[in-house]
């Protein structure tokens, strides 16, 4: 529940960059750890969700794995990021990005060994 909050947040971030009916191409990577295909169907919802609650805007998903985020990220070619904890602090302290959201679960039955995420963006993209 608390992740979807986050969520809304970033929608009024959005919506705060743009009034502009032109449509901006978004470009979200996520770390693909178990594969491309297994990626995109665990976070597809979430794309669903963005492109039906923000129709002015395109997005483009890219999964990666962790060697590939880093270089896009290094390039400037992603606008925002899913990744763990890890990945995140070293993209962090490398080139100064900083997180937007962070993935809390509603529960305590979740595993201690399960993977968070969290939703970064490049510092220079406001």
């Amino acid at each position: 529940m608390t992740f979807w909050a986050g969520v809304l947040s970033a929608q009024s971030h959005f919506y705060a960059e743009s009034n502009s009916a032109s449509s901006e191409t978004i470009k979200i990577a996520a770390l693909s750890y178990l594969g491309a295909d297994a990626t995109r169907q665990e976070w597809q919802p979430t794309v669903n969700w963005l492109v039906n609650e923000l129709p002015q805007y395109e997005f483009e998903f890219i999964p990666a794995e962790h060697d590939d985020i880093i270089e896009l990220v290094k390039s400037g070619s992603v606008d925002y990021v899913l990744t763990n904890p890890g990945l995140y602090s070293l993209l962090h302290y490398e080139y100064g990005i900083n997180h937007m959201l962070s993935q809390v679960y509603a529960n305590d039955n979740v595993s201690p060994l399960s993977l968070g995420s969290t939703l970064i963006k490049r510092k220079d993209n406001h």
